[in-house]
């Protein structure tokens, strides 16, 4: 059932609603979509927007950021990173093997948000029991390909470890290595140092790149 404020296009301090959304907080209130300007978007119910409660997402002194949408756009932020920034550690499983996110959600939180929010996506839910899940394992992230699942269905649908880069053997400094692993214990770092980097640079130039330059 709608609230029985109608907010949609109107402006409260620098938030300005967008829309009603469905899900409900804690309190059983209207929460409303609302696009800060400094560019972040809140959900806010009805009640504080008309009481002046909340002016800003909380980038003006003195307010929080509320927490629940906060858990929301830190899925889609991390969901980008993932597939978009090869320094991100999770890079090499997912844009490193070409998964994407669908230009629908990439270009914008409050589409990943709505399609969130009417699939089931729960705000209270307790961590690691309400994460986004590719039902595809291969596939991108878009709305056909994804579900909100908890950690136990996840670790079952994630594809067979591939036991970090099987079959490669390297040579370098003129000893052989029979597994990228094997050359980063020999130098005394984490594997995932060495994965997240030769899938745009030979192995000489990501150990040169660890170790630096001093011949270390």
């Amino acid at each position: 059932m709608p609230g029985k404020y109608q907010l949609s296009g109107r402006r409260f301090g620098r938030l300005l609603v967008i829309n009603e959304v469905p899900e409900r907080d804690k309190k059983g209130q209207v929460q409303w979509l609302c696009l800060c300007d400094c560019g972040s978007y809140r959900l806010v119910t009805g009640t504080d927007l008309v009481r002046g409660n909340k002016r800003s997402c909380g980038c003006l002194h003195g307010e929080k950021h509320g927490h629940a949408d906060d858990r929301l756009y830190n899925v889609w932020r991390t969901m980008k990173s993932r597939c978009d920034n090869p320094n991100s550690e999770k890079y090499a499983d997912y844009g490193g093997r070409g998964i994407k996110v669908c230009p629908e959600w990439h270009d914008s939180f409050t589409s990943f948000m709505k399609w969130a929010i009417e699939n089931g996506y729960d705000y209270d839910a307790p961590r690691n029991t309400c994460t986004i899940d590719r039902i595809d394992v291969n596939g991108d992230y878009e709305p056909s390909n994804c579900r909100w699942a908890d950690a136990s269905t996840q670790a079952r649908n994630q594809r067979p470890r591939e036991r970090r880069q099987p079959g490669i053997e390297v040579d370098y400094r003129g000893v052989h290595y029979i597994s990228l692993a094997e050359l980063a214990r020999a130098y005394g770092f984490h594997v995932s140092k060495l994965e997240r980097r030769i899938h745009r640079m030979s192995v000489d130039e990501a150990m040169e790149q660890i170790l630096g330059s001093t011949g270390e």
